[in-house]
C-alpha cells in the first residue's frame, strides 16, 4: 500500500490552485491591459522610448523586448507576469496607487495600478509559502484576486470574461500532479527576480564602497598638499615669510613720456620706465635714457607717480 505521507494535502491543493489563477487569467488578463495602454503594433517604438525609465530585467526579458538585432514581434502572449508588471508599472503611464508602486495598497483603493499590485502580491505570496497555504489564507487571497480581476474587466470593458475564469478555477477539479507546474513557474519567475535585486543590491554595494575610496583620496591628497604647504614654509626665511618685499633691496622707477630724436630724422614719443631718479624731474626737462642699448638724449614731457620696488621682480 502506497504510503500516505506523499498524499496532497488541502493545503497544497489551495497554493496550486492560486498559482493556477495568476499563471493563467490574471496573466492573460494584465496582457490585454497592456495592449489597451500600448498596442502591439506601437510597442516597439514606445520601449525605445522608455527603455531607460525600465529597471534591470532578467536575460530572457532583455532578449524577448529589447533583443541584440530586429525587435519584438509578438502580440505579448509570451511575456510571462513578471514582465508585464514591470512594463505596466513603468512604461503605460498609469498613476500610482496612494501607497506608490511595490508597496501594499489600501483595500479601499480601487485603481488599476492598485489592482495590478495585489497580482504582484499574491504571486510572490505563492512563491514564498513552504508548507502550503491553509483555507483562511486561501479565501482571502482568493477573494482579493476576484475583486481586482473584477475591478480590470470593468476597466478593460470585456464585462466580466476573466471574472468567470477566476470562477470557473475556484470549482474546477484539482490534480496535485499536473497543477503543481503552476507553482513551479511562479517559483522559477521569483528566484529570477530574487536574483536581479540581488546583483543589484551588489551593484549598489560596490559603488558605494568606490565612492568612499574616492573620498578617502581625495582627504588623503588634502593632507598631502597641506603638509607640503607646511614643509614648504618651514623652508623660507622667517624675514621673506614675514614682509619679502622689504627684505629684498629696493630701487625706484618713474615712468615718463619722452621725446627724443631718433635718428635725427625722426621724432619718436614713449612712455619709458627712468630708474633711479629720485631727485625732482619736471616736464620740458632734458635727460638720458637708455635706448636699444644707447644712451639717448630726451625731453620730459609729461611724468607718472612715482613707485618703488623690489629689484627681485625684475624690470617691466
Amino acid at each position: 500500500m502506497a504510503s500516505t505521507s506523499y498524499a496532497a494535502t488541502k493545503e497544497m491543493t489551495n497554493i496550486n490552485r492560486v498559482s493556477r489563477l495568476l499563471m493563467d487569467p490574471c496573466t492573460d488578463q494584465l496582457r490585454d491591459l497592456l495592449r489597451f495602454y500600448i498596442p502591439p503594433a506601437n510597442f516597439n517604438s514606445v520601449i525605445q522610448t522608455a527603455k531607460s525609465r525600465l529597471p534591470r530585467l532578467t536575460e530572457p526579458q532583455r532578449k524577448l523586448i529589447l533583443p541584440n538585432s530586429g525587435m519584438y514581434s509578438g502580440n505579448y502572449d509570451d511575456m510571462d507576469i513578471s514582465l508585464l508588471y514591470i512594463l505596466l508599472r513603468n512604461v503605460c503611464g498609469i498613476q500610482a496607487h496612494n501607497k506608490g508602486w511595490g508597496n501594499t495598497s489600501d483595500s479601499a483603493d480601487r485603481s488599476v495600478s492598485a489592482n495590478i499590485e495585489r497580482f504582484r502580491l499574491a504571486r510572490n505570496r505563492c512563491g514564498h509559502s513552504t508548507g502550503g497555504m491553509s483555507n483562511s489564507e486561501f479565501n482571502q487571497v482568493w477573494s482579493e484576486i476576484r475583486a481586482a480581476v473584477v475591478d480590470l474587466d470593468k476597466t478593460l470593458g470585456i464585462g466580466n470574461k476573466y471574472q468567470e475564469a477566476v470562477d470557473f478555477i475556484r470549482n474546477d477539479t484539482m490534480d496535485p500532479t499536473k497543477d503543481r507546474h503552476f507553482r513551479d513557474q511562479l517559483l522559477e519567475q521569483i528566484i529570477e527576480t530574487e536574483n536581479i535585486k540581488k546583483d543589484v543590491h551588489i551593484l549598489k554595494t560596490k559603488t558605494k564602497e568606490n565612492d568612499e575610496q574616492v573620498t578617502e583620496v581625495k582627504q588623503d591628497i588634502i593632507k598631502l598638499e597641506s603638509s607640503q604647504k607646511k614643509i614648504d614654509e618651514r623652508n623660507i626665511p622667517l624675514n621673506i615669510q614675514d614682509n619679502p618685499i622689504e627684505s629684498s633691496e629696493k630701487r625706484t622707477y618713474k615712468y615718463a613720456l619722452v621725446l627724443f630724436d631718433y635718428d635725427g630724422f625722426t621724432a619718436v614719443v614713449e612712455t619709458k620706465r627712468l630708474e633711479d631718479y629720485d631727485g625732482d624731474l619736471e616736464r620740458s626737462q632734458m635727460c638720458t635714457i637708455h635706448y636699444e642699448c644707447k644712451l639717448q638724449s630726451v625731453e620730459i614731457l609729461d611724468l607718472s607717480g612715482l613707485m618703488a620696488l623690489s629689484s627681485q621682480l625684475g624690470p617691466h
